[in-house]
């Protein structure tokens, strides 16, 4: 768990344990917050035995979430997302996978022997299934649930739940690892 590593947490301890650590720094980066740690650590709770419940080992902890105007965001990217104002979560390959999509080829225009298609992007039933669990679970919880994902499967999935961070123009350009997100700033589809 790298992310524990960063944080300065032991390796062995327990999930509750973590999340507890965790929150403190997640408070001191989001400072103001009407959140309370009980509404985080459940949503996170919940995230994680669905994930267990499906055959996912990875779970997520404090370190994948952010709260921005009392609405929780999760990073559902493989990478850790990085904003402006030095604040940063990381990403998680397992939401990443579930939220994938599948490409299909869409002939648009022939032209002789040439083709000439569009890319769709298409949702997956699991995708599907998870982002159904997580609007039911912020609804549950009476709390707004933002998944950070990628603009392909935000564009697949065309739900306000997934949410792309709109990166600085000084960095859009770079890998992933070294782009800055404004906080304030997402798209949906």
């Amino acid at each position: 768990m790298e992310n524990m590593e960063i944080l300065g947490s032991p390796q062995d301890i327990s999930m509750s344990e973590k999340l507890k650590y965790g929150f403190n720094t997640l408070l001191n980066a989001n400072r103001g917050v009407d959140m309370d740690r009980e509404e985080i650590v459940k949503v996170i709770e919940e995230i994680n035995k669905w994930l267990e419940a499906h055959g996912f080992k990875e779970i997520i902890d404090i370190a994948s979430v952010t709260v921005i105007n009392d609405r929780l965001f999760i990073n559902a990217t493989p990478h850790t997302v990085r904003f402006e104002d030095g604040s940063w979560i990381h990403g998680s390959v397992s939401l990443a996978k579930i939220l994938s999509a599948k490409r299909t080829l869409k002939l648009s225009d022939e032209v002789g022997e040439l083709e000439f298609y569009k890319v769709m992007y298409e949702p997956t039933e699991l995708g599907k299934e998870f982002l159904s669990f997580i609007g039911l679970l912020g609804y549950d919880l009476d709390v707004v649930i933002h998944l950070i994902t990628s603009t392909i499967s935000a564009q697949a999935y065309k739900s306000p739940l997934c949410v792309v961070p709109v990166v600085t123009p000084e960095t859009e350009r770079l890998p992933p690892i070294k782009r800055v997100c404004y906080k304030n700033r997402w798209i949906i589809y």
